[in-house]
């Protein structure tokens, strides 16, 4: 389950940071790469998911605001770099 979108990650990070941490094309096209943001959320929610496995009902009907916080970090942490 995906416990964070890209606008939560543009809203958290920044649209600029989003495009120096995906834009992988040579010349740059200083744009946000969206199938690399959507790769590392997926990640993000399966981690969640994965954690939270052992002690709840998974995936959350809906997460609270935490999660979106963890979801947001560990994309960006993951796999934007």
């Amino acid at each position: 389950m995906a416990y964070a979108t890209l606008q939560d990650l543009i809203t958290r990070f920044s649209e600029r940071r989003l495009i120096q941490l995906t834009d992988r094309f040579d010349p740059p096209a200083e744009v946000i790469d969206e199938s690399v943001t959507a790769e590392a959320i997926e990640h993000a929610g399966d981690r969640i998911d994965g954690y939270g496995r052992a002690v709840f009902a998974r995936p959350f009907a809906s997460g609270p605001p935490l999660l979106n916080g963890l979801g947001c970090d560990s994309a960006q942490l993951r796999r934007l770099h």
